[in-house]
């Protein structure tokens, strides 16, 4: 299963150089995550059932190529590392341009956290099971308790 979306860089993403501002590509990503939990069944509603949420630590980008105005962009989604009971997970984040050049990489860090106890938590099986059928990087590996 491949987790592809595709957008169109808007004039509040531009700066005053004429192309897209560093942190549209991290508003995009985000935007990118959004949709996936909500298309594996984790909605508005399901959050509040289960009482969970995520929480980033760590974000990271890199910029390869220029995106400019109007210019289409597609970020292809895929799990980076993540631990066995899938409490705390890395997502990479590709970004190519309408020619197919890598635009940006980035690459977050994060957990699920249990929103009654404020404290970090596996998720619900259901949502293990369908996080564990996205496509991952081919270096992809289990995050131990001592993996940073």
């Amino acid at each position: 299963m491949e987790f592809i979306k595709e957008f169109e860089v808007r004039w509040a993403d531009v700066d005053a150089n004429r192309h897209m501002r560093h942190t549209a590509y991290n508003d995009y990503a985000t935007q990118l995550r959004v949709a996936l939990v909500m298309g594996i069944g984790v909605g508005n509603e399901a959050i509040e059932n289960y009482e969970i949420g995520s929480v980033l630590f760590h974000e990271d980008t890199y910029f390869y190529r220029e995106v400019v105005l109007c210019e289409k962009i597609k970020i292809d989604l895929r799990i980076r590392a993540m631990s066995h009971d899938g409490e705390r997970w890395q997502i990479l984040h590709l970004i190519f341009k309408e020619n197919g050049e890598l635009a940006a990489k980035i690459l977050v860090e994060g957990a699920w956290i249990d929103s009654k106890r404020r404290k970090l938590a596996p998720p619900p099986i259901a949502l293990l099971d369908k996080f564990n059928e996205l496509p991952k990087t081919e270096d992809f590996e289990f995050l131990t308790k001592n993996s940073k």
